[in-house]
């Protein structure tokens, strides 16, 4: 009876878990010919959440500003590499370095590759099934450092690293 109480348990909290994992939407931010920013028009409902990703070079100035309709919406920012359930570079409900301003990021790039910014509400909002249409700013500026790490073909929009003609 313990080992299939145990059983049952565990296969509530695994699949528990995978309903939370598949609840993360993934979206390639480019921005406009010309344009060194973009905003994002959207919407997320219970535990969804949405993961931005977009390329960037070391040296560059990336600022992130969020504005939703439900004021538990908060995002944070991942270095390349990392995403959902790795430490962020920010988020954007803790003011400090980063961060002059719930909803705000603004930081010098450390590295370069794709980072990723994730969009969610908190546990309370999301258990109750709230919703909430949110704006997201992204801008990136500036000139990369003196050494660019990974100079794919398309400005690191997640293309090849090179064109062959034929």
């Amino acid at each position: 009876m313990k080992y299939l109480l145990t059983a049952l348990l565990s296969s509530v909290l695994f699949s528990s878990t995978l309903a939370l994992a598949q609840d993360i939407r993934t979206e390639q931010i480019r921005f406009p010919a010309g344009q060194s920013g973009t905003t994002v028009q959207d919407g997320i409902t219970g535990y969804e959440s949405v993961a931005y990703r977009l390329g960037a070079e070391a040296g560059q100035r990336m600022r992130v500003s969020l504005s939703a309709s439900n004021t538990q919406t908060y995002f944070n920012v991942y270095a390349p590499g990392s995403g959902p359930g790795d430490q962020a570079l920010a988020n954007s409900g803790m003011i400090g370095p980063n961060v002059p301003d719930l909803n705000q990021f603004e930081g010098t790039l450390t590295v370069s590759g794709e980072y990723t910014i994730s969009v969610y509400m908190m546990r309370a909002a999301a258990r109750r099934d709230e919703h909430s249409d949110y704006s997201l700013e992204i801008t990136i500026t500036g000139a990369t450092g003196p050494v660019v790490e990974g100079d794919y073909a398309d400005g690191l929009q997640g293309g090849p690293d090179f064109f062959q003609v034929a």
